[in-house]
This record gives structure tokens, sequence and C-alpha cells, in this order.
């Protein structure tokens, strides 16, 4: 198994890092936002669906960087999707079906990995290697 260098170590650190920082505030946006318009009940909901996405996004990372740094495509890795996106499946249908939570509110939650994809994209720009010579227009300038 190959180990990642440190560098690429601190970059993928530095990019989750920023990633669950954009996370925690977009919950805190659209749960403040849901208690103002449709109460608790909503609030609760939008607090779960982001819980959701937050696991996901932790598991999803984990893994991907494993299967990364190894070079190699892992069954493991389908198996460890799949399981996560039925224990997902299985949170949602308890909380919407015996926990009563507003589906409206979880889809909500749901929708702020939407939200923080595009902040972190606006935030973080891509950015060639150091060491390539841009291509395009800007670079026959």
């Amino acid at each position: 198994m190959r180990l990642p260098s440190p560098a690429t170590s601190a970059v993928r650190r530095r990019a989750l890092r920023l990633m669950f920082l954009l996370l925690g505030a977009v919950t805190a946006a659209l749960a403040g936002g849901a208690w103002a318009w449709a109460g608790l009940d909503m609030a609760e909901g939008v607090l779960l669906g982001c819980a959701v996405v937050a696991f996901n996004l932790l598991g999803t990372a984990h893994f991907v960087g494993a299967v990364l740094a190894e070079r190699r495509f892992k069954g493991r890795l389908i198996a460890s999707l799949t399981v996560k996106l039925g224990l997902t499946l299985v949170v949602l249908y308890i909380a919407v079906s015996r926990w009563a939570m507003s589906p409206v509110g979880i889809v909500i939650g749901l929708s702020s990995m939407l939200i923080v994809s595009l902040l972190y994209s606006a935030l973080r720009p891509a950015r060639p290697p150091a060491d390539e010579e841009p291509s395009g227009p800007a670079a026959r300038t």
C-alpha cells in the first residue's frame, strides 16, 4: 500500500476542514431560517438532513481517500458506499414514518450539500499544478 505524501494529506485535511466549516455555517443558516419560517418541527428536519449529509461526506471522504492513496479500485469501496446508502435510507424512513419529522425540512437539510459545494467551488477555484505551465487563451497573451 502506498502512503499519501504529507503535502497531499495536508491539502486534503485543509479541503475537508473548509468543507465542514461551510457545512456548519450553511446548517446554522438553514436551521435558523426553517425555525423562523415554520417552527421547531421544520428545524428538526433540517438538522437531521444536514447531519445525514455531514456523515455521508465524512464517510465518502475517508473511503475515497483510501482508494486514491492505494491507486486501485477496491470492492470494499462499493460495499461501503452501498451500506452507507442503505443506512441513510433507513434513518430517513424512520425519521419520517416513526418520528413524524417534516419531509420538507429533511429535503432542505439534504440540499445543504448543493449549497456547500457551490460555496466551496466559489472559494477554491481550480488551479493548475505548480509544475505545469498554464494553457489556454490566457497563457498565450
